[in-house]
């Protein structure tokens, strides 16, 4: 087994509760507890089912094939990059807004992407939708030491979670790829606000 596969196996055994940490993003996220499901049904290479829990919400989705689990959860931020380092995805829970806050719109989702990344600039804007959920997306271009290009997909989805939001980085060669690996991710995320979510088990295609 690669070592990269034990380490997210191992992950999967952990769990993962301490206070969240600031974040860069709107508010600070929710602490995540996350484990790993391996799908009983036999691939070329075992797939995973991220099972998350957010205080009493819980949300799941397919771990794209070749992603690993890196750092700590409890933080905040779930983080699945590649073998190859060159991409990485993220996954947060913003709580609700408070009532004197600006209301969540494609405006204010703006503001958040710009202050995050200062110094970046957005090159498409769109709307997303996971689950039930929907809400605006953006492509954020920011310009490294040594001329280098990072390239950053930000997704907020609206829920009565909180505000839910999925960053896809990558260099500019990358960048298109790892876009799609979002987008397939998200097709397959299901939560749920009532401390109950049931994810049937991926069926064996052989």
């Amino acid at each position: 087994m690669r070592l990269s596969a034990v380490a997210i196996v191992f992950c999967s055994l952990v769990g993962l509760t301490a206070p969240a940490l600031a974040q860069d993003s709107a508010t600070a996220p929710t602490p995540l507890q996350v484990w790993l499901r391996r799908e009983a049904a036999e691939f070329a290479e075992p797939r995973y089912t991220a099972m998350i829990t957010a205080g009493k919400d819980k949300f799941a989705f397919l771990v794209p094939i070749g992603y690993y689990l890196r750092g700590d959860p409890t933080s905040g931020t779930l983080t699945l990059a590649n073998a190859g380092g060159n991409s990485s995805i993220t996954f947060a829970v913003l709580p609700p807004l408070s009532s004197d806050a600006a209301p969540f719109s494609a405006d204010t989702c703006r503001e958040w992407a710009l202050r995050d990344y200062p110094g970046g600039k957005i090159t498409q804007e769109f709307s997303a939708v996971a689950s039930a959920g929907r809400g605006p997306g953006f492509d954020v271009q920011l310009k490294a030491s040594g001329g280098f290009v990072q390239c950053k997909r930000v997704v907020y989805i609206s829920s009565s979670n909180g505000v839910l939001k999925f960053t896809a980085t990558a260099s500019s060669n990358h960048f298109d790829s790892v876009k799609s690996v979002l987008t397939g991710l998200m097709q397959t995320f299901r939560y749920s606000a009532d401390g109950v979510l049931k994810v049937p088990p991926l069926p064996d295609t052989n």
